[in-house]
């Protein structure tokens, strides 16, 4: 009896690491997939600029990604319910995952063009690092490391339009540029969001919407501070210009180091 209970456990874990294995390979093909999107692109860009084709060829791939992905979700909605084939629900859905992220990706170069480029290169296998955090430390590092992660993308975009439209200091005798407004009122609300969702979930023991998604037993110390970096981080923006936007990037990026060494020595 205790050698069909040790014969069943190798079983389980023998399982339970080809489905990560599976994981990190679908992952990471994923990340590689989209990686063309940007390579494609920059082969396009003539002389630092957008050609009217290139555009045109942008607005296309949003579309034709969209449909793609509406159309894989419903199917693979369809398998799962009927519980016959699991494992090719799974694969439709990573597919609708990839045309979804794809039609991100054409949006993104849309809105910014070729200063977007750089950016996609670092982001694509940042979204399959993601990913399998998730699988593997708590879920409350995985929450954090998602909020981080768009907290730092916040920061570029705050970057890149007070840059781009010569906004210094205040005591330099710039005056704030109103086309930037709207991307930090966007910003603000966003982050807003960010730290009344995670008070809403410490209030509530991790369960919103009748959802389980922290555990009753979770740490919200490490949240709770990368709220208050992304507060401070935005009155930056607003005193500092684009260099507070840029120091705020980094300091996402460090807190999310930091914190990834801490919680990998609490799982040795």
């Amino acid at each position: 009896m205790p050698h069909t209970q040790i014969s069943k456990a190798r079983e389980q874990k023998q399982r339970e690491n080809e489905r990560f294995t599976w994981r990190v390979l679908a992952a990471f093909g994923m990340a590689a997939a989209l990686m063309s999107i940007p390579i494609t692109v920059s082969r396009r860009v003539t002389q630092g600029a957008f050609s009217q084709d290139t555009e045109s060829g942008l607005r296309v791939g949003v579309m034709a990604s969209l449909i793609a992905a509406v159309v894989c979700a419903v199917i693979c909605a369809l398998i799962l319910s009927r519980k016959k084939r699991p494992v090719l629900g799974e694969v439709i859905g990573c597919a609708a995952g990839i045309f979804g992220l794809s039609a991100l990706c054409f949006a993104f170069l849309l809105c910014f063009r070729q200063d977007g480029l750089m950016p996609l290169y670092l982001m694509l296998p940042a979204i399959a690092l993601l990913y399998l955090l998730y699988f593997i430390y708590p879920r409350e590092f995985s929450l954090m490391s998602i909020i981080d992660a768009c907290g730092a993308l916040g920061f570029w975009i705050m970057n890149w339009s007070l840059q781009g439209n010569g906004y210094a200091m205040p005591s330099a005798g710039r005056v704030w540029p109103s086309a930037t407004t709207p991307v930090m009122l966007v910003f603000a609300f966003a982050v807003l969001l960010s730290v009344l969702f995670v008070f809403a979930l410490r209030a509530r023991k991790g369960i919103l919407w009748k959802l389980r998604i922290l555990p009753p037993n979770a740490r919200y110390g490490a949240l709770i501070v990368n709220c208050g970096m992304l507060i401070l981080g935005l009155a930056a923006c607003f005193v500092f210009g684009w260099m507070g936007a840029w120091v705020s990037l980094i300091a996402c990026i460090i807190y999310l180091f930091i914190t990834a060494i801490y919680y990998t020595s609490t799982l040795m």
